[in-house]
């Protein structure tokens, strides 16, 4: 990904400092803004900051500010809600150490006719194919401002983008070298970050979440890479049940975050 470049609107105490996010924008198709402080007093303050950037960036109807926050801030959360700003999604950050983790402890998923390798540009048409279509639970697709055909567009960069990057994508074949799945991570100083992941849709119910976490996880463990961490929406339930099943995670932080259209 690019490095932002943030922006300050206001003063130390009544400010707004925001990010614009190109790659985005570019897939949505508007002007996508996330708003990384967002400090106010009063709900008139916080109206008029709301008001500046808005002029400031010139948002129409279709563009979007979005912010994360946590949700004990009650007081902040009632005024931005008040102003037109609406939950969108509530997220958690989770770690796990897979230092003893014991592969042999699922012993069902050990033989299963499937493989994780190295994706290839012969893999790409099938992983944007299933890129394009296994993210429904996400925020932009939730939103009913937001075009659904430009948030599948969203995903389907983020694997193209990742592919070209220093992203390490994998793909999920059977014995016929057919993709039904892929993952992305990230190798970070701190450890690895899991950054996207799906089973093809056509395929749902058969088990082979399970099996494509599991041999992630097989994968890392084997390399010596232990620390994991990771977000996932909490609409996401069938992943959250995975995380739970193979790996009891441990959740970081809690956030939502809230969208709002001009």
């Amino acid at each position: 990904m690019f490095e932002l470049s943030p922006t300050t609107i206001g003063s130390q105490k009544k400010r707004i400092v925001y990010s614009k996010i190109p790659w985005d924008s570019q897939y949505l198709g508007n002007t996508i803004v996330e708003i990384n402080k967002f400090e106010f007093t009063t709900k008139q303050e916080a109206k008029h900051l709301l008001f500046t950037i808005t002029k400031q960036l010139k948002l129409a109807k279709g563009d979007l500010l979005f912010l994360k926050t946590s949700p004990l801030d009650i007081k902040h959360l009632h005024i931005l809600t008040s102003l037109g700003f609406y939950v969108i999604e509530e997220a958690v950050e989770i770690s796990f150490d897979l230092s003893h983790w014991n592969p042999n402890a699922f012993s069902q998923h050990l033989m299963r006719g499937y493989r994780l390798v190295s994706a290839t540009k012969e893999h790409l048409p099938s992983i944007k194919k299933i890129a394009g279509s296994a993210f429904t639970h996400d925020r932009y697709h939730l939103d009913p401002n937001i075009p659904a055909r430009g948030a599948s567009r969203r995903y389907i960069g983020w694997v193209e983008t990742s592919m070209k990057g220093n992203d390490k994508v994998f793909a999920f074949v059977d014995t016929n070298n057919i993709v039904a799945g892929f993952f992305i991570i990230a190798k970070k100083p701190d450890g690895v970050n899991l950054r996207l992941a799906a089973i093809d849709p056509a395929l749902m119910g058969k088990g082979l979440g399970k099996l494509l976490y599991f041999m992630m996880f097989t994968l890392l463990k084997k390399r010596g890479d232990t620390t994991i961490q990771t977000q996932i929406s909490l609409n996401n339930t069938p992943v959250l049940n995975v995380y739970t099943y193979l790996v009891h995670p441990k959740i970081t932080r809690i956030e939502i975050t809230l969208h709002y259209c001009p």
